[in-house]
């Protein structure tokens, strides 16, 4: 689902939010406005192929080195506000920790680079950073004002899952983020 690059309504091209949002949790696209059955097919361009080289979800005890680079999105938490009187719309400002982990011996060769261990977790932790800034546009408008919490931290080498550790913090803003579409 992240990979989508362009939605097609018949021969129209869809914009994001407005003709369409993804719901993560079930893996769909879903419209705002019904289509009519045969006659506006849907197409769906995504990204597809064996590079991908960076799993999802956190590190546990039982993955092999051969399973790393892991990267974890948390939201950590947030605050909101409304914008007005109690039938306003809510504001709120989400505080995201974005988790990489890394392991010796696993190297990386990235724009001629090799990259390994605390190396790679700082390389991706900063790609992360560069990410969110070049990429804010295709979050709005549903979320908007990244704000960066700091520089990547480095947590070190956790000897209990024998991988190297660093997070990034974000925050984003969000109107109704809470609400289901």
């Amino acid at each position: 689902m992240s990979c989508i690059t362009e939605v097609k309504v018949g021969a129209t091209v869809q914009t994001k939010y407005e003709h369409y949002w993804i719901d993560w949790q079930n893996q769909k696209v879903i419209f705002y406005s019904n289509t009519t059955s045969g006659t506006d097919n849907v197409s769906i361009t995504y990204k597809a192929g064996t590079s991908n080289w960076i799993y999802p979800d956190k590190a546990k005890k039982t993955l092999s080195k051969t399973a790393f680079p892991r990267m974890n999105v948390l939201v950590v938490g947030g605050t909101g506000g409304r914008l007005g009187q109690y039938n306003s719309d809510v504001e709120s400002v989400i505080h995201f920790q974005i988790d990489i982990w890394t392991k010796e011996g696993q190297p990386q060769t990235i724009d001629g680079v090799i990259y390994e261990g605390d190396k790679l977790a700082e390389y991706l932790a900063h790609q992360v950073m560069k990410a969110f800034r070049s990429n804010e546009d295709e979050l709005h408008p549903e979320l908007y004002n990244y704000t960066p919490i700091g520089i990547p931290r480095d947590l070190g080498f956790g000897t209990e899952m024998e991988c190297f550790h660093t997070i990034v913090e974000v925050e984003l803003k969000g109107i109704n983020v809470s609400e289901s579409n």
